[in-house]
C-alpha cells in the first residue's frame, strides 16, 4: 500500500507540469481520498496474528525494551562492517540517483529537444511512472521465480537500452519516444523494488551472525541514503 501510494504521488508530481492547478488539485484529492479510504478499511478489518499476542510475544517485547540503545558511532560500525549491506546501499544510491536525474531533466528533454508542448509532458511522465507502477507486480513475481539478482540485471538492461535509444532519438519521433518511455519505465521499476526487497535479507543475515534483530539501524541508514539521493540532483 505504501509503495503504491508513493509511486502514485511520484507519478502525479512529475506529470503536474502539464496540468492546470484545478485539475491537479482534483486528481490529488481523489488519489488521497482513495488511499485514505483503503487504509481505513485495512485498519478496521485487520486482526493481530496469534503469535503476536501471546505470552512469547510479550516476553520478546519486554526483552527488546531492555536492550540499551546503541550510540550513533556503534550503529555506523554495524552498517560499515556488514559488507552485503554496503553492496545494497551502492545499488540503491546509483539506482535512485538515476531515477531522480531522469525526473529532473525529463521535462527539458521533452519540451526543448523533442519539441512537444509542455501541456503534453504529463503523458510522457505517465508512460514512464505508470509503466513502473504496473511492472512492480510483474518484477515481484519474476523475482520469486528467478531471483532478485537476475531481475535487477534484466530491468537495468532494459533501462540502459531505453536511455541509449532516447540519446539517439531525433525531434519529431514521438512514437519512438513513447515506446522508449514505456521501456524505461520497465527498468525504473526495479529501482523502486529490488533494493528495498534486499534489506530484509540483510537483517536476517545480521541476525544469523549476531543473534540480534537490528532492523532500525539498516532501515534508518537506507532512509538517510534515500534523502541524499533525492537532494543530489536538486543541488
Amino acid at each position: 500500500m505504501v509503495l503504491l501510494l508513493g509511486s502514485a504521488f511520484k507519478l502525479l508530481s512529475i506529470g503536474s507540469a502539464g496540468l492546470t492547478p484545478s485539475i491537479f488539485a482534483a486528481i490529488f484529492g481523489l488519489l488521497l481520498s482513495f488511499f485514505l479510504f483503503a487504509a481505513g478499511l485495512t485498519l478496521i478489518s485487520s486482526r493481530p496474528e496469534a503469535h503476536l499476542t501471546g505470552a512469547v510475544a510479550e516476553q520478546a517485547r519486554l526483552l527488546a525494551r531492555s536492550v540499551p540503545t546503541l550510540p550513533f558511532r556503534a550503529q555506523l560500525q554495524i552498517v560499515f562492517s556488514t559488507r552485503p549491506f554496503l553492496f545494497v546501499i551502492g545499488i540503491y544510491l546509483c539506482s535512485w540517483l538515476g531515477v531522480q536525474l531522469i525526473a529532473s531533466i525529463l521535462i527539458y528533454y521533452v519540451v526543448s529537444w523533442m519539441g512537444i508542448a509542455e501541456a503534453d509532458f504529463a503523458l510522457v511522465a505517465i508512460a514512464v511512472q505508470g509503466t513502473a507502477l504496473i511492472m512492480l507486480f510483474v518484477w515481484r513475481l519474476a523475482s520469486d521465480r528467478f531471483g532478485k539478482r537476475t531481475v535487477y540485471f534484466l530491468g537495468t538492461l532494459l533501462w540502459i537500452i531505453a536511455q541509449a535509444g532516447l540519446f539517439f532519438l531525433q525531434p519529431g519521433q514521438v512514437v519512438g519516444m513513447y515506446a522508449l518511455a514505456v521501456l524505461a519505465g520497465m527498468g525504473v521499476s526495479v529501482a523502486y523494488l529490488i533494493p528495498w526487497s534486499m534489506v530484509p535479507d540483510i537483517i536476517e543475515l545480521d541476525e544469523l551472525r549476531t543473534g540480534q534483530r537490528r532492523e532500525g539501524v539498516f532501515y534508518g541508514f537506507m532512509i538517510c541514503c534515500k534523502s541524499l539521493a533525492w537532494r543530489s540532483p536538486s543541488s
